[in-house]
């Protein structure tokens, strides 16, 4: 639910990522005790973090102008498709979930993403996921706008979503993105054996973040402005009392944290296979 709105807001300029669509209760055959957890991540849209991800990189390498060096594009696009491929990333992360969370929770979750209610949130927030990256900007200022004229209890409302969705952990996803531009400045021209100096660019990350986090958290909330636009403030707080309850929070500190491991573990893999590919080359 909430994570696919905020997965938009923090991985602008990705290639626009194809339809999330939630499978209802009904229609799952649960042929695994991991189909519930899988189902879930589906409604929820986790798995648009990771289709985002992959295509957020390569397209990043060219507007960030990290190089315009073909060979060394041709490697890092490679090194992206073979460590962030969406399917083996989003199997990690049902797996860490399916010991996390209980199957009562799931039950309860699953509930709400199939109820009424639940459809009308997920239809907001596929919407917004869909926009093709040009219209993107567009809307964040629109949100902006949107936030500018709200009452205080609308803002109210949005500061606790993101406040009970552990924003601040989702930040930590363009952190790696950072990471990743740095690695690619770190690398290039460089070929043989080659020493990645991880040390280096985390302290540069980490001198970075608080900057980021900042503007990040600022481009949320403007998108969730947007997103949740069409709700008056009943609805707002009848989505909020879900996110409040222990279920939703078990879920969302879970997703965070699984979402913040695997993809910093990706990361270093990413290096280990760039640089396998670069020392092979002159670039």
């Amino acid at each position: 639910m909430l994570l696919r709105a905020l997965a938009t807001s923090l991985l602008l300029g990705a290639a626009a990522v194809s339809p999330v669509v939630p499978v209802t209760i009904a229609q799952t055959v649960q042929t695994s005790p991991a189909a519930p957890v899988s189902e879930l991540v589906h409604a929820t849209g986790l798995d648009a973090v990771f289709t985002q991800f992959g295509p957020s990189l390569m397209a990043s390498a060219r507007e960030e102008r990290l190089t315009r060096d073909p060979i060394f594009l041709e490697h890092w696009d490679a090194a992206t498709r073979e460590v962030f491929d969406p399917v083996l990333l989003q199997r990690e992360l049902e797996r860490q979930l399916l010991g996390a969370i209980s199957t009562e929770d799931i039950d309860e979750l699953l509930v709400f993403c199939d109820s009424p209610f639940g459809q009308r949130i997920t239809a907001l927030e596929r919407a917004v996921s869909q926009l093709p990256p040009g219209e993107q900007g567009r809307v964040i200022g629109m949100g902006q706008i949107k936030l500018r004229n709200a009452t205080a209890l609308r803002r109210a409302h949005l500061d606790e979503m993101m406040d009970l969705t552990s924003a601040e952990t989702f930040v930590s996803l363009v952190g790696q993105s950072v990471r990743a531009m740095l690695l690619g400045m770190s690398l290039f021209n460089q070929n043989g054996d080659i020493d990645i100096p991880w040390a280096d660019i985390d302290a540069q990350v980490d001198a970075m973040m608080p900057t980021l986090m900042t503007d990040l958290l600022d481009v949320q909330k403007a998108m969730l402005a947007y997103t949740y636009a069409d709700l008056d403030a009943d609805n707002l707080e009848r989505y909020l009392r879900f996110l409040r309850t222990p279920a939703a929070q078990t879920f969302y500190a879970r997703a965070n944290t699984a979402l913040a491991t695997i993809t910093a573990s990706a990361m270093h893999r990413f290096g280990a296979a760039l640089a396998r590919r670069l020392a092979r080359v002159d670039v």
